[in-house]
């Protein structure tokens, strides 16, 4: 027999709401349950507060390490679409795409990982 956790009225074993006060109930193991939030170095911390309270106007700046790493630090932000298409583009233009793709890296990178972690969608430039 388990208890509401609202009202105190006894219950059925594993109900989800109150037949008596219709509260959802919530098990012990929820309760204790902290949400998931990702941490950011503060860098990135400071370069997406800034964006958001731009209202997006701002668009990030010059990121040492994107530029200097390009492809491969798309890939350790999980920005995939981008360094597949500078692989790609990479390929077919014999490097000359790849090296102006990591100038994009370097002046939109904030940019697009900002996009990625807050928004939810893959800016590819």
């Amino acid at each position: 027999m388990s208890f509401c956790t609202t009202c105190g009225k006894p219950m059925g074993d594993p109900a989800r709401f109150c037949p008596d006060c219709g509260a959802q109930q919530v098990t012990p193991l929820q309760s204790q349950m902290i949400p998931f939030r990702p941490v950011y170095s503060t860098y990135y911390e400071q370069q997406f507060t800034r964006i958001k309270q731009s209202g997006e106007v701002y668009k990030g700046q010059w990121n040492w390490a994107a530029f200097l790493f390009g492809p491969i630090w798309a890939l350790t932000k999980g920005l995939w679409a981008p360094a597949f298409v500078c692989f790609l583009a990479s390929v077919v233009t014999y490097g000359l795409a790849g090296v102006v793709y990591w100038f994009i890296f370097g002046a939109r990178g904030n940019w697009m990982y900002y996009n990625k972690e807050l928004r939810g969608q893959t800016v590819v430039m």
